[in-house]
């Protein structure tokens, strides 16, 4: 069995870690649409966080960036008058530096896959696309992007809306097969600014459409809040309700399955009343390495079922 797992960045990477550890089969389809150029730097924020957290790289306490990192080039950036509200750790500018090289001559994904043999990591970490896709989130009066959003202004601005340029004309990474994959893990990311802007990729979202049967989204909410980042404040400006439930209307058209909390077991009967599966587990909320490998075996046999 051969599964493709959709993911953001943090949450998206710890249930990937559980796959990994449970040496599946799978490939990793990971979000751009918070990619951005930063001191001449190509950053990829999401494809960063899945490559350290699968190579046990990653600094644990924050979930993103390096472990035993150092900065003393953010503190020269600071001494120099210069912008420092994205915080650069010395060891993650090398990556930038390699990638931002690498794309001179490459794709993303060749970029990606170079990246990844350095790190030991199998060659199955995918960008969603290789042509660039901008998350814009709209606020009362102003857009802001991704990272001005969510690293500058700290997700404070109230989200009227979300736009994701460029996605009309983004091709799906050509790398991939869709019809190889017996099925597709939407992972705990954050719904608006995590998966839509892989899922909203023509060619992706018309074989969802078509095989939503095969579709297993695993819930970034439990017991009404999110598990990592603003996934609950964004559906709160947008008037919808943090639960589970809100999550299955949100896949609904794409998907036919869902993976919630034991903690959310009493929405069970709504979400079947919507024809969409309710499969539980006791291990969503993923605080170390072996609830990550508990989770996925778990969805493991929800697959097998």
């Amino acid at each position: 069995m051969k599964s493709l797992l959709i993911c953001g960045g943090v949450g998206g990477a710890k249930l990937a870690k559980g796959f990994y550890r449970s040496d599946q089969n799978f490939d990793l389809l990971v979000n751009v649409g918070d990619d951005f150029n930063h001191f001449g730097l190509h950053i990829s924020p999401d494809l960063d966080t899945v490559m350290y957290t699968l190579s046990d790289q990653v600094n644990q306490k924050q979930g993103w960036g390096l472990k035993d990192e150092s900065w003393t080039t953010l503190e020269n950036i600071k001494f120099l008058n210069s912008e420092t509200w994205f915080q650069l750790g010395d060891k993650d500018i090398a990556t930038h530096m390699v990638r931002t090289q690498l794309l001179k001559t490459k794709t993303l994904t060749e970029a990606t896959q170079i990246i990844c043999k350095a790190f030991n990591l199998p060659l199955n970490i995918y960008p969603a696309s290789n042509d660039p896709i901008e998350t814009i989130i709209l606020s009362e009066q102003e857009k802001y992007s991704f990272q001005e959003y969510f690293v500058k202004y700290q997700t404070k601005p109230l989200v009227k809306g979300i736009e994701y340029h460029g996605i009309q004309k983004a091709a799906l990474n050509d790398c991939l097969d869709l019809e190889s994959y017996d099925n597709i893990v939407i992972c705990p990311s954050n719904p608006f600014l995590s998966i839509d802007p892989i899922i909203k990729i023509q060619e992706l979202n018309n074989f969802l459409l078509k095989h939503k049967e095969r579709v297993y989204v695993v819930s970034p909410i439990v017991a009404n809040n999110s598990l990592k980042g603003p996934t609950a404040k964004i559906m709160q400006s947008l008037n919808i309700d943090v639960n589970v439930l809100s999550i299955a209307k949100h896949y609904r058209e794409v998907a036919n399955n869902i993976v919630i909390d034991a903690s959310d077991s009493n929405f069970i009967n709504d979400i079947q009343s919507l024809e969409i599966n309710c499969l539980v587990s006791e291990h969503l909320v993923m605080r170390s390495d072996n609830d990550k490998v508990n989770l996925a075996n778990d969805i493991l046999k929800f697959l097998n079922a």
